[in-house]
């Protein structure tokens, strides 16, 4: 890092405690793509309903090892059954005689513990890419114990990390695939015919990039099964949006606030403005910034919650760039403001003014950050309607079977979803999920 000197800022040195964005981060770690395949009977019933045009575990095998390609990973491939192996090198997933597989001695395809997978993931803190592929049909045979202990215990642990380090997001993807066969266990009927649609699932365990990389070439593949009709996505993890403002140039300024070069190579690009102190205080100049949170939100993200936004200050102490270039200042109050727009929708602006500069002192040089969050997650989120949309419940599967649905649904899905939200919201990094995070540098003058 190039020194600053008293006379001049070069770079923004930033503080412990600011944005990541500005301080940077060490490189993601990498590693292998690890897919899991179900190899339980019922998902013959996949190969049995496709088409020439229509054949979702085909398209699926074939993309996630296009995908495994393109990121120069290497992908290693399991069956899950009541264990989890290898995946034989001649194995094909897109045949039902993989899951037809009764006359052999090996043949594991009555049970699909789920329940083992899921901790073997939460177990393996390895970076990389984990993938399960299955219809997530959450029967006493997908685990054993509650839900809440055995499938909710291993997701909390990949979402927690350890000590609310290496945290990692979960994407949960789901194909309307037509389906020709049994429904098994399928709870106070038994085996149910009929059904000619299900859904299939690809579940994605990582960090942020790697399950929108994936998730984006899945969906950028032109593959029929992958028709924005048919396919629906959530996402769980510690950061929902894209928040970092950047530069913000969409920012107002007003009066005698003008931008100014006062770093000479900032890390990133940062706003640089000076101001008089007696000008911001009485109203006379200023700063703003409309956001709209819900138009930062990546895909599928569950997210929203009870808002709140936050600032921080630092006053530049003149030491060079050690530990002691700046020093903690009071906070921009109310610098986040909530606003409705013409049809309602809320919205927030981010204010530099007579309110929010009351404690800022003339001569001095500050590093303003901050973020707008949300420190909860509501339940039966937007981004889940879907999966509880496809979701039968144990008390409802007889009802269901007797109309004889084109479109099967999945049993338990809407607990799964209920899980995952839980585990989103115990997930809660420190100030809460941010939303819109900015920076920028104020010089006052009297």
């Amino acid at each position: 890092m190039a020194a600053c000197t008293d006379n001049e800022l070069a770079k923004i040195c930033a503080p412990e405690g600011a944005p990541f964005y500005l301080v940077g981060s060490e490189p993601e770690k990498v590693g292998p793509i690890t897919a899991y395949w179900d190899g339980s009977e019922s998902i013959a019933g996949y190969v049995d309903g496709a088409s020439a045009n229509l054949h979702p575990l085909a398209d699926v095998q074939r993309l996630i090892n296009d995908h495994a390609q393109d990121a120069s990973s290497e992908i290693v491939w399991k069956r899950f059954g009541s264990k989890i192996t290898a995946l034989p090198p001649r194995a094909d997933p897109a045949s039902a005689a993989f899951y037809r597989c009764g006359g052999t001695k090996t043949c594991d395809n009555q049970e699909s513990r789920l329940d083992d997978v899921l901790s073997e993931i939460a177990n393996d803190r390895s970076p990389g890419l984990r993938v399960i592929v299955s219809d997530l049909w959450l029967s006493t045979s997908a685990f054993k114990g509650s839900t809440e202990v055995a499938l909710g215990g291993p997701l909390r642990r990949i979402l927690a990390g350890q000590d609310s380090k290496d945290q990692r997001s979960i994407g949960v993807i789901g194909i309307r695939a037509p389906y020709r066969g049994p429904v098994y266990e399928v709870p106070n009927v038994g085996t149910h015919r009929g059904a000619r649609e299900r859904p299939l699932f690809i579940v994605l365990v990582g960090t942020r990039r790697e399950i929108l990389s994936a998730y984006k070439s899945l969906m950028e593949s032109r593959s029929p099964a992958f028709a924005e009709d048919r396919v629906h996505f959530s996402w769980f993890g510690p950061h929902p949006a894209a928040d970092w403002i950047g530069d913000l140039q969409q920012a107002r300024l007003s009066g005698s606030t003008l931008r100014a070069a006062l770093l000479t190579r900032p890390e990133t690009p940062i706003l640089q403005i000076e101001a008089s102190v007696k000008d911001l205080q009485s109203g006379k100049a200023g700063l703003s910034l409309a956001v709209d949170p819900a138009k930062r939100v990546i895909p599928g993200a569950v997210w929203q919650g009870e808002p709140s936004g936050f600032t921080r200050v630092w006053r530049r102490a003149d030491k060079g760039c050690g530990a002691a270039a700046w020093e903690a200042a009071p906070p921009l109050r109310g610098a986040w403001r909530t606003t409705a727009s013409d049809d309602g929708k809320p919205g927030v602006n981010l204010m530099l003014d007579g309110r929010s500069a009351a404690d800022l002192l003339p001569g001095h040089t500050y590093l303003v950050t901050g973020s707008y969050t949300t420190r909860t997650v509501d339940p039966n989120s937007e981004a889940t309607r879907w999966m509880r949309e496809w979701s039968v419940s144990p008390e409802q599967a007889l009802s269901v079977a007797n109309r004889n649905p084109a479109f099967f649904p999945t049993l338990n899905l809407g607990e799964l979803a209920a899980i995952l939200e839980k585990g989103a919201q115990d997930q809660q990094p420190e100030g809460g999920r941010p939303l819109a995070t900015f920076a920028f540098i104020l010089k006052t003058n009297p």
